[in-house]
Protein backbone atom coordinates (compact mmCIF):
# COMPACT_ATOMS: atom_id res chain seq x y z
CA UNK A 1 0.00 0.00 0.00
CA UNK A 2 1.33 2.99 -1.01
CA UNK A 3 -0.78 5.54 0.55
CA UNK A 4 -2.97 6.88 -2.49
CA UNK A 5 -6.20 6.11 -3.42
CA UNK A 6 -6.52 4.66 -6.72
CA UNK A 7 -8.14 6.84 -8.40
CA UNK A 8 -4.96 9.51 -7.32
CA UNK A 9 -2.43 6.79 -8.42
CA UNK A 10 -0.06 8.08 -11.49
CA UNK A 11 1.67 4.69 -13.13
CA UNK A 12 4.75 5.76 -15.12
CA UNK A 13 8.53 4.76 -14.60
CA UNK A 14 10.13 5.37 -10.81
CA UNK A 15 13.78 4.36 -11.98
CA UNK A 16 15.90 7.74 -11.72
CA UNK A 17 18.08 6.38 -14.28
CA UNK A 18 15.49 5.71 -16.82
CA UNK A 19 14.60 7.90 -19.68
CA UNK A 20 11.40 7.80 -19.19
CA UNK A 21 11.52 8.57 -15.48
CA UNK A 22 8.65 10.29 -13.82
CA UNK A 23 9.16 11.87 -10.73
CA UNK A 24 5.16 12.25 -9.88
CA UNK A 25 4.42 8.27 -10.46
CA UNK A 26 3.03 6.46 -7.41
CA UNK A 27 2.91 3.19 -9.33
CA UNK A 28 5.78 1.35 -11.24
CA UNK A 29 5.19 1.40 -15.08
CA UNK A 30 6.88 0.24 -18.09
CA UNK A 31 10.67 1.55 -17.40
CA UNK A 32 12.91 2.83 -20.95
CA UNK A 33 16.11 2.20 -21.48
CA UNK A 34 17.62 3.84 -24.55
CA UNK A 35 21.10 2.23 -25.76
CA UNK A 36 22.52 0.23 -28.35
CA UNK A 37 21.30 -3.54 -28.21
CA UNK A 38 23.18 -5.15 -30.86
CA UNK A 39 25.76 -7.48 -29.07
CA UNK A 40 28.15 -7.37 -32.05
CA UNK A 41 28.51 -3.59 -31.52
CA UNK A 42 31.31 -1.79 -29.25
CA UNK A 43 28.71 0.11 -27.52
CA UNK A 44 26.15 -2.59 -26.93
CA UNK A 45 24.24 -1.87 -23.68
CA UNK A 46 23.06 -4.76 -22.01
CA UNK A 47 20.71 -2.94 -19.80
CA UNK A 48 19.11 -0.92 -22.89
CA UNK A 49 15.47 -2.10 -23.49
CA UNK A 50 14.78 0.15 -26.65
CA UNK A 51 17.38 0.92 -29.62
CA UNK A 52 18.75 4.06 -29.83
CA UNK A 53 20.01 3.38 -33.18
CA UNK A 54 23.29 4.39 -32.31
CA UNK A 55 25.24 1.50 -32.56
CA UNK A 56 28.87 1.59 -33.53
CA UNK A 57 30.75 -0.91 -35.57
CA UNK A 58 34.36 -1.21 -36.23
CA UNK A 59 35.00 -0.32 -39.67
CA UNK A 60 37.32 -3.54 -40.78
CA UNK A 61 37.65 -6.71 -39.80
CA UNK A 62 38.50 -7.34 -36.06
CA UNK A 63 42.20 -9.10 -35.72
CA UNK A 64 43.18 -12.67 -35.31
CA UNK A 65 44.16 -13.19 -31.91
CA UNK A 66 47.53 -14.91 -31.94
CA UNK A 67 49.92 -15.93 -29.16
CA UNK A 68 52.70 -13.18 -30.15
CA UNK A 69 52.04 -9.06 -30.39
CA UNK A 70 53.21 -6.07 -29.88
CA UNK A 71 51.64 -3.19 -27.16
CA UNK A 72 51.18 -0.04 -28.78
CA UNK A 73 50.73 2.79 -26.45
CA UNK A 74 48.58 5.36 -26.85
CA UNK A 75 47.96 8.67 -24.33
CA UNK A 76 45.78 11.33 -24.45
CA UNK A 77 48.35 14.03 -25.05
CA UNK A 78 49.37 12.28 -28.20
CA UNK A 79 49.06 14.14 -31.44
CA UNK A 80 46.36 12.23 -33.14
CA UNK A 81 45.24 14.03 -35.98
CA UNK A 82 43.02 13.67 -39.27
CA UNK A 83 44.36 16.59 -41.65
CA UNK A 84 45.59 18.18 -38.69
CA UNK A 85 42.71 18.62 -36.91
CA UNK A 86 42.18 16.30 -33.37
CA UNK A 87 40.05 12.76 -33.65
CA UNK A 88 37.17 13.00 -32.23
CA UNK A 89 35.59 9.98 -29.88
CA UNK A 90 34.13 7.31 -31.45
CA UNK A 91 36.91 7.52 -34.36
CA UNK A 92 38.97 4.69 -35.09
CA UNK A 93 43.12 3.86 -35.03
CA UNK A 94 44.30 0.48 -36.86
CA UNK A 95 47.34 -1.04 -37.79
CA UNK A 96 47.78 -3.20 -40.66
CA UNK A 97 49.54 -6.18 -41.92
CA UNK A 98 49.85 -7.70 -45.82
CA UNK A 99 48.47 -10.55 -45.96
CA UNK A 100 49.71 -14.08 -48.51
CA UNK A 101 47.09 -12.04 -51.19
CA UNK A 102 49.37 -8.87 -50.77
CA UNK A 103 45.62 -7.18 -49.44
CA UNK A 104 46.02 -5.25 -45.96
CA UNK A 105 44.78 -6.68 -42.69
CA UNK A 106 43.81 -5.53 -39.40
CA UNK A 107 46.75 -6.31 -36.84
CA UNK A 108 45.33 -4.75 -34.09
CA UNK A 109 42.95 -1.57 -33.62
CA UNK A 110 41.02 0.27 -31.04
CA UNK A 111 38.40 3.28 -31.17
CA UNK A 112 39.21 6.09 -29.50
CA UNK A 113 37.67 7.46 -26.69
CA UNK A 114 39.59 10.22 -25.36
CA UNK A 115 42.09 8.19 -22.43
CA UNK A 116 45.15 6.47 -22.30
CA UNK A 117 44.74 3.24 -24.26
CA UNK A 118 46.47 0.51 -25.94
CA UNK A 119 46.87 -1.09 -29.27
CA UNK A 120 47.44 -4.79 -28.80
CA UNK A 121 48.99 -5.55 -32.25
CA UNK A 122 48.89 -9.43 -33.73
CA UNK A 123 51.70 -11.40 -34.80
CA UNK A 124 51.56 -14.22 -37.54
CA UNK A 125 50.34 -17.70 -35.76
CA UNK A 126 53.81 -19.62 -37.32
CA UNK A 127 51.38 -22.77 -36.84
CA UNK A 128 49.02 -22.41 -39.67
CA UNK A 129 49.40 -22.11 -43.43
CA UNK A 130 47.99 -18.60 -43.94
CA UNK A 131 49.77 -15.45 -42.60
CA UNK A 132 47.05 -14.12 -40.33
CA UNK A 133 49.39 -11.25 -38.55
CA UNK A 134 52.38 -9.15 -39.03
CA UNK A 135 55.72 -11.32 -39.70
CA UNK A 136 58.84 -10.32 -37.89
CA UNK A 137 60.48 -7.24 -39.03
CA UNK A 138 57.21 -6.53 -40.88
CA UNK A 139 56.56 -2.19 -41.18
CA UNK A 140 53.04 -1.14 -39.43
CA UNK A 141 50.92 0.65 -41.48
CA UNK A 142 48.17 2.80 -40.50
CA UNK A 143 44.77 3.66 -40.76
CA UNK A 144 42.54 6.23 -38.94
CA UNK A 145 38.54 6.18 -39.45
CA UNK A 146 36.73 8.98 -39.01
CA UNK A 147 33.73 8.01 -37.68
CA UNK A 148 31.93 11.43 -38.38
CA UNK A 149 32.27 11.08 -42.16
CA UNK A 150 32.88 7.42 -42.74
CA UNK A 151 36.23 8.06 -44.37
CA UNK A 152 39.01 6.17 -43.72
CA UNK A 153 42.77 7.98 -44.07
CA UNK A 154 45.67 5.99 -44.76
CA UNK A 155 48.21 8.37 -45.66
CA UNK A 156 49.71 8.78 -42.44
CA UNK A 157 53.04 10.20 -40.88
CA UNK A 158 53.44 8.40 -37.42
CA UNK A 159 56.23 8.82 -34.77
CA UNK A 160 57.57 6.30 -32.16
CA UNK A 161 59.31 6.25 -28.61
CA UNK A 162 61.20 3.35 -28.30
CA UNK A 163 60.33 2.53 -24.56
CA UNK A 164 64.01 0.36 -24.15
CA UNK A 165 66.05 2.72 -25.22
CA UNK A 166 64.20 6.34 -25.18
CA UNK A 167 64.90 7.15 -29.33
CA UNK A 168 62.24 8.77 -31.28
CA UNK A 169 61.28 6.76 -34.59
CA UNK A 170 59.98 7.41 -37.84
CA UNK A 171 59.14 3.54 -38.74
CA UNK A 172 58.66 0.63 -36.67
CA UNK A 173 58.93 -2.88 -37.82
CA UNK A 174 57.17 -5.80 -35.93
CA UNK A 175 58.88 -7.52 -33.07
CA UNK A 176 56.85 -10.18 -30.98
CA UNK A 177 56.81 -9.43 -27.65
CA UNK A 178 58.04 -5.33 -27.83
CA UNK A 179 56.19 -2.58 -26.30
CA UNK A 180 56.18 1.09 -28.14
CA UNK A 181 55.15 4.41 -27.30
CA UNK A 182 53.08 6.42 -29.85
CA UNK A 183 54.04 9.88 -30.34
CA UNK A 184 52.00 11.17 -33.07
CA UNK A 185 50.17 10.06 -35.89
CA UNK A 186 48.92 12.62 -39.12
CA UNK A 187 46.59 11.20 -41.19
CA UNK A 188 45.22 12.98 -44.42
Amino acid sequence: YDGVCDELEIIGCQDINANNYNEEATDQGYCEYLGCMDQNAVNYDSIANTDDGNCIYPPWEDPIITFCNTTIILHVEDEINIDDVPIDIGDWIGVFYEDDQGNLQCGGSVIWEGVNTIIPVMGDDTYTDEKDGFAEGELLKWKIWDYDTDQIYSNTYVQYNDINNSQMYLYYYFSCNDMIDLLSINAY
